[in-house]
């Protein structure tokens, strides 16, 4: 009996360890799809509340731990677990799917594009459902991430330039908060700011002055940043879930499937059409029908995938 019991425990935390695992690679696959944050997918699959608190104990005490080379105080502290699981998983995606991505992304983005509508769509659903708004602040709350989303999604990206390593220091720092914000594009930031191209590059090339100042800025802004979050949720729950449904409503703007590509000089972005004028534009069939069946997958997945919570 004993050793049944431990059979289950042990096939329970394989299977746990497993979806956590998968979970890692959706955070990378949407990593590499530009519009799409790893925070998104964290917050519709449940795990946001590990993820900040995992951010949150890199601190002082992990720090001494390290120092006094206790590894395996430090390991249990950090939640070390859960981070190598993960990070196995965004690591793998990356690597495995990046090429994936990018040909989807040139041959079906439509398709592609009205699945992950429907992902983000069904999840303030599902959000909205567990988590009615029932204040003014609330709904005003929701009015204002909504705003922020559409206006930078509506931004013109800046035109590259030659980045100093303060600038990428601060963009470093703005493009990781933005990552772990659900609805917010880490690499959207960067391409308003015009630092896209130059991280790119520092990336191709190996530009290690670059990267490092990049990285720095980035680690110390999601330290703080991920602290802030917890600091938030904590007080003002309902209010917080409020305005991340409308980053994520707002966020919808970006992935609209149906879109013309616009070009002056360095810089391009994306215009969002109708269906309809798609089709007279590009002579290419809108795939409405298969669309409108990806939109309801992605919003049916959420709903499978259960209530995304951000304090359990």
């Amino acid at each position: 009996m004993g050793s049944e019991m431990c059979i289950r425990d042990r096939t329970s935390s394989h299977l746990t360890r497993l979806v956590l695992f998968l979970k890692g690679m959706l955070m990378g696959i949407a990593d590499v799809i530009p519009g799409v944050s790893g925070g998104t997918i964290a917050f519709i699959t449940g795990i946001y509340p590990q993820l900040l608190s995992a951010i949150n104990s890199l601190d002082s005490h992990a720090f001494k731990l390290l120092i006094n080379v206790e590894f395996k105080k430090l390991w249990l502290h950090i939640n070390g677990p859960f981070i190598l699981v993960l990070c196995a998983g965004i690591l793998l995606s990356v690597f495995l799917f990046a090429n994936l991505i990018k040909f989807l992304l040139v041959n079906h983005a439509i398709k592609l594009w009205a699945l992950f509508f429907g992902l983000i769509f069904g999840s303030v659903i599902v959000l909205l459902r567990s988590n009615p708004i029932k204040s003014i602040s609330g709904l005003l709350l929701l009015l204002l991430g909504f705003t922020v989303a559409i206006s930078l999604s509506i931004i013109a990206p800046s035109p590259s330039t030659d980045a100093t390593l303060v600038q990428m220091f601060l963009a470093g720092s703005l493009a990781l908060c933005a990552m772990i914000l659900p609805g917010i594009s880490g690499s959207f930031i960067l391409l308003i700011l015009g630092f896209y191209s130059t991280f790119i590059d520092a990336v191709a090339n190996l530009k290690l002055q670059i990267l490092i100042a990049f990285f720095s800025g980035g680690f110390i802004g999601l330290m703080l940043f991920s602290r802030l979050l917890t600091w938030i949720i904590k007080r003002a729950e309902k209010l917080f879930i409020s305005c991340i449904c409308g980053f994520l409503l707002g966020s919808l703007v970006m992935i609209w499937p149906w879109r013309l590509q616009q070009n002056s000089g360095d810089v391009s972005w994306y215009e969002n059409i109708s269906p309809r004028t798609y089709e007279i534009i590009t002579g290419n069939d809108p795939q409405i029908i298969l669309c409108v069946f990806l939109f309801s997958l992605g919003t049916a997945i959420v709903q499978l995938l259960g209530n995304p919570n951000v304090t359990k």
